[in-house]
């Protein structure tokens, strides 16, 4: 392992991390009286992101000639978890969280736009997440957009000196068992990425602004649906607002659930690779059929109890039909793009819709969008597989090949494929356990489990919707962090570094 590498690359994404730490700086300065210590917090936490990089950088040189994959994967694990513990510094220091552990619960929710908060309603925070100052608000919601199309991915467009080392990393990084290049070099591809990212995120700051937002709270929720992350600047989430902004953020949570590469053949008027693209087919026929059963199931057979005019601003009951389809299509979206932003408490629905749900979160979004779960084509490909091994054995001497988009998919992609799908259900296992052994009843255990290794944020029982997890005890946070930081990364990135081999020069 080429250790000195790593670490310099290290280095570039703290000082990389300090920079935009300067922006919560600034609204703390903005919105504050003087150096309060919020303020103080996020001078602290710029002044050690700079320290540390500026250390690792000139200490350990980058040698691109001895980068491989072993280092490429051992560079995007430890800088999420280097990023992560500069960043909870602010939640600390601030005091708005009371233990390192629960500070960095909520930083590693924020980076792997998980979305689990442990906010809640206390001493410290009478209003709960509304009592929160406007920078550490914003800085919460900034690490889901960070996080979202990845910072090393950011770093490999920014930094062009990576040179042949920033493909390995853009590998390591971005989700999805396939990565396709938009341009001649791996750092425009970044670029690209990152722009229509920029973009996307922005069109929608400004429509919700429009729409009577307030532009900070704008921002941050821009920022959690681009990254699919799901930090609210409200209590309610986004059952706070009106039917206007709950129907804008559905469409820009559908469009992040989405394949970002088919937005570059938009942009160059390709219009046949995105309507013939079976994963995006799939991806929308999966959230047709999930939205018409709940939907219909709201209307028919409504939950005993629901949130009631309190939380929402049109005080509209199931037993009128808008309410039901806008419920039904924004949860089901929330859920499957691993959003998990709320309008309603779907602990309290149905249990067929509770079950649909459930399906949307193993599933998640597409390969190469900010959504995590499985992802789309890893089911598409799990069952053109099983399907091939059904034709194999009727017709033992022909060849079957496995084929999306036309292109015949490769033996390794297809083991990648089943061997991710065996790891995340054992992990998910496993981790439920121990979840239970903690204390929590079966369905918190495991729901929050699944919430947080697909990067969802709510789940069932005590982390459900209107819930946080904040009674989680801390050693079961620190399993769920885990957790959090596997799903992002999709297993193999963490897992392969506790492999002495990886270590072996």
């Amino acid at each position: 392992m080429n250790i000195r590498s790593v670490l310099h690359i290290l280095g570039w994404l703290a000082l990389l991390l300090g920079l935009f730490l300067l922006i919560p700086l600034g609204i703390a300065l903005f919105c504050g009286q003087g150096p309060t210590r919020e303020v103080r917090a996020f001078l602290v936490a710029v002044l050690a992101s700079v320290l540390i990089g500026l250390f690792f950088k000139r200490k350990f040189k980058f040698d691109s000639s001895g980068f491989g994959l072993c280092e490429g994967f051992a560079t995007v694990t430890l800088s999420w978890v280097l990023l992560t513990l500069l960043g909870a510094i602010p939640f600390y220091l601030s005091g708005v969280c009371t233990s390192v552990v629960d500070a960095v619960f909520e930083t590693m929710s924020g980076f792997s736009t998980t979305g689990a908060t442990i906010f809640a309603k206390s001493d410290t925070l009478p209003d709960g997440i509304e009592s929160l100052p406007s920078g550490i608000l914003f800085w919460r919601s900034l690490t889901h957009w960070l996080g979202g199309m990845g910072i090393v991915a950011l770093s490999i467009a920014v930094l062009p000196a990576l040179g042949a080392g920033g493909n390995i990393l853009f590998r390591a990084e971005v989700p999805g068992p396939t990565t396709d290049k938009l341009g001649p070099r791996i750092a425009d591809t970044a670029k690209i990425l990152w722009m229509i990212y920029t973009a996307l995120t922005l069109g929608e700051t400004l429509v919700l602004w429009i729409l009577g937002m307030p532009l900070l709270d704008s921002f941050c929720h821009a920022f959690g649906t681009m990254a699919t992350g799901g930090f609210s600047t409200k209590n309610v989430s986004i059952g706070f607002y009106g039917p206007a902004i709950q129907w804008v953020i559905i469409v820009f949570m559908f469009l992040a659930g989405v394949n970002f590469v088919l937005y570059f053949h938009l942009i160059r008027a390709r219009f046949k690779p995105v309507y013939r693209n079976s994963e995006f087919r799939l991806y929308v026929g999966i959230l047709v059929v999930a939205i018409a059963i709940i939907g219909l199931h709201l209307y028919f057979c409504p939950p005993e109890r629901f949130a009631g005019p309190e939380t929402y601003k049109d005080g509209a009951g199931y037993d009128v039909p808008g309410k039901a389809v806008r419920d039904a299509v924004f949860q089901s979206v929330a859920v499957m793009t691993t959003t998990g932003f709320c309008t309603e408490d779907f602990n309290a629905w149905p249990h067929v819709c509770r079950f649909l749900l459930i399906v949307l979160m193993v599933i998640g979004a597409s390969a190469g969008s900010t959504g995590g779960g499985i992802k789309v084509v890893r089911l598409l490909i799990a069952f053109k597989t099983g399907f091939r091994e059904i034709r194999r054995i009727i017709r033992p001497r022909a060849v079957f090949n496995v084929k999306i988009r036309q292109r015949t998919i490769p033996e390794e992609v297809i083991g990648n494929t089943a061997g991710f799908l065996i790891l995340y259900f054992l992990l998910f296992g496993i981790c439920s356990v121990f979840m239970h052994l903690l204390g929590l009843d079966l369905e918190t255990a495991f729901s929050s489990v699944l919430a947080c290794i697909s990067n969802i944020g709510p789940g069932l029982g005590r982390v459900g919707a209107v819930e946080n997890y904040a009674h989680i005890p801390a050693v079961g946070k620190i399993i769920l962090a885990m957790c959090m930081l596997i799903g992002r990364l999709e297993i193999y990135a963490v897992l392969i570094l506790f492999f002495p081999l990886a270590w072996k020069r």
